[in-house]
């Protein structure tokens, strides 16, 4: 979070994101790719990102993306156009082990599948602080 404005740009405060679609919330937030490879968004919203991890059976999850819509608007998630869905790619880290990290503008409903649909077991999701 950029408490001051200083880094975005804003009067008083704002959120600089990596770019994922799904978080291109108009008014409040511009597709800044072009000078801060990613998004920057007013104080008008908050960002949280959610770890999802540990999930089972494990070897189903390995190196797959998570595809993620926001579903405002009446978006219909079996004819939405492709360029809607952001694709979160799969981080093999130390702590959690196997995660993908999801940032969210607050306020919205999302629509979150793996590539291909997986019927798992067990998942765990996790808010940063």
């Amino acid at each position: 979070m950029d408490l001051d404005g200083s880094l975005t740009g804003f009067t008083t405060c704002g959120w600089a994101t990596p770019f994922h679609v799904h978080n291109l919330v108009s008014p409040f937030c511009q597709d800044r790719r072009w000078d801060f490879d990613g998004i920057i968004c007013d104080c008008n919203v908050k960002i949280r990102k959610i770890l999802f991890y540990n999930g089972q059976p494990h070897e189903d999850f390995f190196f797959m993306e998570i595809k993620v819509i926001r579903l405002d608007d009446g978006v219909d998630i079996a004819t939405a156009d492709e360029k809607l869905f952001s694709n979160i790619f799969f981080k093999k880290k130390k702590e959690p082990l196997y995660t993908w990290a999801v940032p969210f503008v607050l306020g919205h409903t999302y629509n979150i599948h793996w590539r291909r649909g997986i019927n798992f077991k067990s998942m765990r999701f996790e808010p940063t602080p």
